[in-house]
């Protein structure tokens, strides 16, 4: 059997955020993350399909009937995520 393959992952991401202080000790921050994600995949290899085998032994002067074939077989797959988040922080609060 021949066997061979192999994937490749390219990964892109993207973060924004945007501070707003709108009074004094208050901060709120948006924030957006986008991520992207392209697999791709190979493997080639060789098949092999035996038919019909005797219930006895074969001769050896005649093998058992097989063939073989090149197979290959590919996979690509695509992901994009986003993700938002909102946060607000207050810092008026002394001592706690």
């Amino acid at each position: 059997m021949d066997l061979a393959g192999g994937a490749n992952m390219k990964q892109y991401v993207a973060n924004f955020n945007l501070m707003v202080i709108p009074i004094d000790n208050l901060a709120i921050v948006p924030s957006l993350k986008v991520e992207k994600q392209d697999l791709s995949g190979v493997a080639a290899f060789t098949g092999l399909t035996v038919t019909n085998l005797p219930a006895v032994p074969p001769n050896p002067a005649q093998p058992a009937p097989m063939s073989t074939e090149d197979l290959v077989n590919t996979a690509d797959c695509n992901f994009l995520e986003v993700t938002e988040a909102l946060e607000a922080r207050y810092t008026g609060v002394r001592n706690w």
